[in-house]
């Protein structure tokens, strides 16, 4: 589908998309055939679309997974400002539709199919599929939590080929990681980047308080609005969009340049759009400003400030 918008028979697909059979497929060890592919991209939001562009354009083969439509969180963005290329602006769904014709011209297969796991298999890894099991020979981790690291630090030696854990410990930093990956280079040079571009990004969260509590000397009371900065509570307020606007003072300096707000499923768009309306106020001339319904349970806003 060119319009963005899925079926309500079937999953959308492109005329140029090729079908899930591969010229030498090799068996799996459940005795289904399985395709192989130099790298598998799960998710068609900017970030995925912009992977996958680059892997084809190395000569890679290329699977790109998205059980909806190419666009991401960018469908569910009313207004995107200050994208590269629209300087007045675009609706989100139009910036979709562009993906999705890009992606049109791009020789990769494409898949709506749901990725459920992952095992290294026979020289590879193996994706578990909705569809069936699909090969790919390279696995970036990005834990996006400093409690999950160790563990997948600890999974990847238990595999019979290298894979590389980027330290990641929060979503914006897996984002700026996952922007920052190059197919066009070898694992240590994008190890060196992907670290270094984490290094550049602040990450704050707004959440509340599951009990009373009294934490680095500060009295928390149940149910009280806490703004975290970097894994330290900095903010304690009664109300969410006053808790996340003070929390992006603290964030937010001369060398910032970029800032994303991300919404979660308990934040009405009214009300993400109310706070957006006082960051702009304030910092229009500032910083970029992105507003994302980023659709997060326990987090009412997650913000990366680059």
């Amino acid at each position: 589908s060119r319009t963005g918008k899925p079926s309500s028979s079937a999953p959308a697909r492109s005329p140029r998309t090729r079908s899930s059979s591969c010229s030498s497929p090799r068996p799996s060890p459940r005795g289904r055939r399985m395709d192989t592919f130099d790298a598998a991209v799960v998710g068609a939001g900017p970030a995925g679309i912009t992977a996958a562009l680059y892997l084809v354009r190395s000569g890679r083969s290329v699977i790109l997974f998205e059980k909806l439509t190419p666009g991401g969180q960018v469908l569910l963005t009313d207004a995107m400002e200050n994208y590269p290329g629209f300087p007045k602006g675009i609706k989100g769904w139009e910036l979709a539709d562009a993906f999705n014709a890009h992606l049109d011209g791009l020789d990769l297969t494409r898949s709506t199919a749901d990725v459920t796991g992952i095992a290294g298999q026979a020289g590879a890894f193996e994706l578990a599929t909705s569809a069936g099991p699909v090969g790919a020979k390279t696995v970036v981790v990005l834990p996006n939590n400093k409690n999950i690291i160790m563990a997948s630090e600890q999974a990847a030696k238990l595999a019979d080929r290298e894979v590389v854990v980027v330290q990641t410990k929060s979503i914006p930093e897996g984002i700026s990681a996952l922007i920052s990956y190059d197919p066009d280079v070898g694992v240590k040079e994008n190890i060196v980047s992907m670290t270094a571009a984490i290094g550049k990004v602040k990450t704050g969260l707004v959440t509340f308080a599951a009990r009373d509590s009294l934490i680095e000397g500060k009295q928390i009371s149940k149910d009280e609005i806490l703004g975290i900065k970097e894994n330290k509570i900095c903010i304690i307020d009664k109300n969410i969009n006053k808790a996340c606007y003070r929390l992006i003072r603290k964030l937010v300096n001369s060398s910032s340049n970029i800032l994303t707000i991300f919404y979660g499923k308990d934040i009405s768009e009214e009300k993400a759009n109310e706070l957006l309306w006082n960051i702009r106020t304030k910092y229009a001339d500032k910083v970029e400003i992105n507003l994302i319904n980023g659709g997060q349970s326990v987090y009412y806003y997650i913000i990366s400030v680059e």
